[in-house]
């Protein structure tokens, strides 16, 4: 490399431009790779791969390891049925109950 002293303007340019075509044809390439659709197809052809090794390695562990599949199981249909819940995990109260409630007793109780 040349001391940038001793170019002239022009190579100077010329050296600038040959970098930033450099950089934007790295940049093309990232974003290529980092694309939804490039992922996607990597995700794809990794299943397509280990797919056949990775059911044969869950339904291994789950052989050798019962119990914890049984609350993994049991906590991820919890989630799901938890989902269906309305916000704050509460009933709504129907107005009609409500006003039949005896406002002195406190809540919860008969």
């Amino acid at each position: 490399m040349t001391d940038w002293r001793l170019r002239s303007p022009e190579e100077l340019e010329q050296d600038i431009a040959r970098t930033r075509a450099d950089i934007d044809q790295n940049l093309t390439v990232l974003t290529d790779w980092m694309s939804r659709e490039a992922i996607v197809d990597w995700a794809i052809q990794s299943l397509n791969r280990r797919g056949a090794g990775f059911i044969t390695g869950m339904g291994r562990a789950v052989r050798d390891n019962p119990v914890p599949s049984l609350v993994l199981g049991a906590g991820f249909a919890w989630l799901v049925s938890a989902s269906r819940w309305p916000p704050g995990g509460q009933r709504r109260i129907e107005p009609s109950a409500a006003s039949h409630r005896d406002p002195h007793r406190p809540l919860g109780t008969v």
